[in-house]
């Protein structure tokens, strides 16, 4: 976890799972946020940008990706992300946790491959 993250964790994070605080840039116009640069040690590197609208009270899926980490972060609302590491063998394999994500407290959580 980057130092600092102001994240809600309950349980254990799984290895190699990193949290990134994001600074907004606020003013009379709007809000500025960086949701992602290169240099920053995220342990991932981009191949898929996605953006997702979701009611309240929706449950999305379950789904675990074998060759792909994933770079999740919340736009607007919030999102509670349950995870599990399903990697044989790894330091953390069978540990679960929860993880807050909202608009009022910007953070990106990157996610390896093999953790649902």
């Amino acid at each position: 976890m980057s130092a600092g993250a102001p994240t809600d964790v309950v349980g254990s994070l799984p290895h190699d799972l990193r949290l990134t605080a994001l600074e907004p840039h606020s003013d009379d116009r709007g809000t500025f946020i960086e949701l992602y640069r290169e240099e920053w040690e995220t342990g991932v590197a981009p191949i898929q940008w996605n953006a997702v609208h979701s009611e309240a009270g929706v449950l999305r899926g379950v789904h675990v990706h074998p060759t792909h980490d994933d770079y999740l972060t919340i736009v607007r609302g919030r999102a509670t992300v349950g995870l599990r590491d399903l990697r044989r063998g790894s330091p953390s394999e069978g540990a679960t946790a929860c993880v807050e994500l909202s608009e009022q407290r910007p953070t990106a959580i990157s996610i390896p491959h093999g953790v649902a």
